[in-house]
Order: C-alpha cells, then sequence, then structure tokens
C-alpha cells in the first residue's frame, strides 16, 4: 500500500502543475470546424482532403477526422476527398455551425489480400464454464467464469495456452479481469480490486485495493520500467495530451511529450459561445464530446527493450528509449482506412503487434511491420460477429463470444494465426 500511497503523491504533483496555453485572439475571418466520418460505419477519417472551391485554401482532417478551415465568407463551397471515398461539395451558409460531413465510400479493389485461419476451438466448450472474463497472463489464462448457468459461485480457473485446466478457485462474485499498469492480473468489482498471484501454476491472492484508489492510479499511468512511472495528463477537453516520465528514487518528474490537436483548440474558442445559445441541449453536448473531446488514442508500449509511442494525432510511430528519447519515426497510414478499430493487439512472446479492423460485426486483423510502418495480410475471423476481448499469446489468437447461450455468459475461442 506505501508504494500506491506514493505514486499517488506523484500523480496529483503532476496534476496540480499548472499549464497556461497562450490563445491566439479570434480572427476576424470567417472559421468553419467539424468532422468527417464514414457513412455507414460512422467512425471517424483522419487525413480527408478539404479545400475551398475556386482557391488555393484548404486542409486536412486529423487523426480523429476533424478539421478547422478558414474560409473568405459565409457562401463558399468547399470540396471533400479522400482515397476510397466518393468526392463531396459542400455550400457553407452558417458559420456557427459544427459540420459534421459523411463520405460515402467508393466500391473499389484496392489490393489487400485477406485470408483465414486454419483453426478455431471452442476452449470451455466440454468444460461447461460458462465465461464472465478472461485474462492471459505468463502463457497461462485466467478464466473467471460459472460452473453452470444457476450456480451463484463463481470461479476463477487457470488454463495453459492450449485449455487444459491446472487450477480453479472459488470466488465471491467479479466483475472483471484487469491488467494494473504493471501488466498484472487483478480482479475487480464494484468496491475493489484484488492482486491475482500464480505462484508454480498455483492460484494465490495479493493486495487488495479500493476501487476508487485502483482507478486513479491506473488511469493516470500509461506504462512502467523500474524505476520510471510513465504518466498521461490530459489538458483543454482532451485537446492537449502532455506524457510524463517521473523517477520514484528521485522523485523527478520529466516532461517526454506534448501532443496537441491544433483544430480541437480553435473549436474550443466557440465552445462557450456554443453552449449559450437558447437552442443548445445535453444531447447537442453529448455529441460534442463524442465527436470533438474524447480522449486521444496514443498507446505508449514498452516493447523489445524499448518503447513504441503509437502517435496517430501525427500520423507515425515513435521509438523511444527508457529516457524518452526519440531513437526513430516510422510513418504509419494504416490507421486512415475506415474500418480501422482504434484498438492493437499485442503478441509480446513473438514481438509482434497487431491492428484490428471491424466492418458490420465482422473482424480483422494485422500484422504491423514496425520497421516500415506498413500493414502485411488481414486476416479473416470467420463466422463469428461482434465478439469481445481480442488478446494475442504466441501466435494464438483468443477471444470471447456469446453466441447462443445466456446473454450474461459467453464462449473463450482460441484461433490459430
Amino acid at each position: 500500500m506505501k508504494s500506491w500511497n506514493f505514486m499517488k503523491q506523484g500523480i496529483r504533483f503532476i496534476c496540480w502543475m499548472s499549464l497556461f496555453l497562450a490563445l491566439e485572439g479570434f480572427s476576424q475571418s470567417i472559421k468553419v470546424s467539424g468532422i468527417v466520418v464514414d457513412s455507414v460505419t460512422h467512425r471517424a477519417i483522419p487525413n480527408v482532403n478539404i479545400a475551398v472551391d475556386a482557391s488555393k485554401i484548404g486542409t486536412s482532417t486529423d487523426a480523429n477526422g476533424k478539421f478547422s478551415l478558414v474560409i473568405p465568407n459565409n457562401r463558399s463551397t468547399i470540396k471533400i476527398s479522400h482515397v476510397g471515398f466518393k468526392t463531396q461539395q459542400k455550400l457553407i451558409y452558417r458559420v456557427d455551425t459544427q459540420l459534421v460531413i459523411q463520405l460515402k465510400a467508393e466500391t473499389k479493389n484496392l489490393g489487400i489480400v485477406e485470408i483465414s485461419s486454419n483453426r478455431i476451438t471452442n476452449l470451455v466448450e466440454k468444460k461447461n464454464l460458462y465465461v464472465i472474463d478472461y485474462l492471459i497472463f505468463e502463457n497461462k489464462i485466467c478464466v473467471l467464469c460459472f460452473k453452470n448457468r444457476q450456480s451463484q459461485q463463481a470461479q476463477l480457473v487457470l488454463l495453459d495456452g492450449y485449455g487444459n485446466q491446472i487450477e480453479s478457485k472459488e470466488m465471491e462474485w467479479i466483475d472483471k479481469i484487469v491488467n494494473d499498469y504493471k501488466l498484472e492480473p487483478f480482479l475487480t468489482s464494484k468496491k475493489s480490486a484484488l492482486q491475482i498471484l500464480i505462484l508454480d501454476s498455483i492460484i494465490a491472492f495479493g493486495n487488495e485495493i479500493e476501487m476508487d484508489e485502483f482507478n486513479e492510479i491506473n488511469e493516470a499511468i500509461i506504462a512502467y520500467q523500474s524505476p520510471f512511472y510513465y504518466i498521461r495528463h490530459n489538458y483543454y477537453d482532451n485537446q492537449l495530451v502532455r506524457i510524463y516520465r517521473y523517477n520514484e528514487q528521485n522523485q523527478e518528474v520529466k516532461l517526454l511529450k506534448s501532443i496537441t490537436d491544433s483544430a480541437g483548440i480553435e473549436r474550443l474558442k466557440d465552445k462557450a459561445r456554443l453552449q449559450s445559445a437558447l437552442d443548445y441541449t445535453e444531447a447537442d453536448a453529448r455529441f460534442e464530446e463524442m465527436c470533438f473531446y474524447a480522449p486521444k488514442y496514443l498507446p505508449l508500449i514498452y516493447f523489445d527493450t524499448s518503447f513504441l509511442l503509437f502517435n496517430f494525432n501525427e500520423n507515425r510511430i515513435e521509438k523511444l528509449d527508457k529516457q524518452g528519447n526519440t531513437i526513430s519515426n516510422t510513418a504509419i497510414e494504416f490507421h486512415q482506412q475506415p474500418d480501422w478499430k482504434q484498438d492493437l493487439l499485442i503478441d509480446s512472446v513473438q514481438k509482434k503487434i497487431y491492428a484490428v479492423f471491424a466492418k458490420n460485426g465482422q473482424y480483422k486483423i494485422a500484422e504491423i511491420d514496425l520497421q516500415l510502418g506498413k500493414i502485411g495480410n488481414k486476416i479473416n475471423i470467420p463466422h463469428f460477429q461482434h465478439l469481445e476481448n481480442m488478446q494475442i499469446n504466441n501466435g494464438r489468437l483468443y477471444f470471447l463470444y456469446q453466441g447462443n447461450i445466456d446473454n450474461r455468459y459467453k464462449e473463450l475461442y482460441c484461433m490459430y494465426l
């Protein structure tokens, strides 16, 4: 508990640090901002070209599909175009409107090869386990489940990578199994988080921590490599992200990265004015939060002796050492595909990272070439729609699927890649 209290002090110290961002005054020019989304999936589309017709004025959407543009007057026409989508033109006649532009995909063969894996196995079919959640830890699978549908006694079952049962423990009702910032497994409920210890294939339990404290720590810390904690803090409605390195030995705090959504900062200038409008509703507020002010997806992953920052905001993978010094930058484009899902799967055994794609409930994954920033062939996950909790370990993809069983429970599958 001492280390948790120590880290709370470190995080609060960083959060107390004041940040001043000098925003420029409002321009007298007419400014338009908004978001571009896929008309079918409603996912944001990055790097869309937006140009004012019959002029040299233009911009492009950021990693979250957002843009801000200064136009000559409120009767200008903007042209919206992107590879794989039909070009669209839009007349601007209301300056204070946050535009939501929906692009329709063009039916073209882009030359992406898709393959299906050879074998998918239901790991719990013959064990009569009704799964609530699972987590892979040190090449073993911790499964939270019930032995039958009527049982009120939850169990924590330990399986090997092939689904063979090793050990089990009866549990009180638990909601989930999650990793903390050190990638150690915890059972969580509404009140507390209980550490899971795997000792020579025996299940044991460690510290129990209040859930509020557990969440506070793990929402702030995004990575850990002793003696350094890597802490993320969001400013200005998530439009500015700063990543700090905290040294637990000397309590030194160092700013490593600062990532700004410039278009989002511009939108904030108009936010108060829009909220004061008489026709502004709670639905409008929720829409703004979802489309414009959601936290940025910027995963920091310790991978093969260095850190990888997937900076989707600036379209690159940044390779960093433990001190935060940049080793290399690799340009990426795969996240611009309209069916890309904001998720990465890490195979720590085979040292591979996969991107996830989803369309109409059908999932595909593709390995990322970390040297070139490109993805390989997409691997289709056939016959399963709306699957959950995908994890990869040692060349095997695991996932939960509800199927035809009770809505509360799921089945655990393994697909060999």
